[in-house]
C-alpha cells in the first residue's frame, strides 16, 4: 500500500487504542533528557518553529528550531520533561508532543516569537532516538 502524504497524526483516542506502539515515550523526569529527531522537505514555509508539549491544555514549549527556505533538513532536541508518559508526534490532547510554526510579534524589533499553529507534516516524522554518543545531560 502506498504512504498517503495526506493522512493527519492519529487521534487520541486511536493512539490509546495501540499502547507502547504508536509514538509512546515515558520519561523518568528531567534528569532523563528525551532525544527526538524529524525532517522537512524543500517546500516546507520557512521560519522558526517549536517543538511543545500540551500540559493539560497549556502550551510549552520544548525546544525550537529554524527551517531555511528551499532546502530539505533535519532537526533534533533533547527535551527535558516531567516523570511520566508522553505521546509523541501528535497533537491537541494533553501529554501530546508536536511541532508548531512560530509566530513572530508585530511591531518587534528584539525578536519576541510565540507558539502559532501545529504542523502536521513536520509532527509525524518526529521520532524518539537513541542519546548520543558521549553526550552529557545538561
Amino acid at each position: 500500500m502506498p504512504a498517503n502524504s495526506n493522512l493527519e497524526p492519529p487521534t487520541p483516542a486511536g493512539v490509546s487504542g495501540y499502547p507502547g506502539v504508536l509514538g509512546t515515550i515515558e520519561s523518568s523526569g528531567p534528569a532523563q533528557p528525551i532525544y527526538v529527531a524529524g525532517k522537512w522537505s524543500t517546500d516546507t514555509k520557512p521560519g522558526k518553529y517549536f517543538i511543545v508539549w500540551d500540559n493539560d491544555g497549556a502550551l510549552t514549549d520544548l525546544s525550537s528550531f529554524i527551517i531555511p527556505g528551499g532546502i530539505p533538513g533535519t532537526f533534533a532536541a533533547a527535551l527535558k520533561l516531567p516523570a511520566g508518559n508522553f505521546r509523541l508526534g501528535s497533537f491537541g490532547a494533553p501529554g501530546s508532543i508536536g511541532v508548531y510554526s512560530g509566530i513572530l510579534a508585530q511591531g518587534t524589533s528584539v525578536g519576541r516569537w510565540s507558539i502559532g499553529t501545529p504542523d502536521v507534516d513536520l509532527t509525524k516524522s518526529m521520532i524518539q532516538m537513541a542519546a548520543p554518543q558521549g553526550a552529557i545531560a545538561l
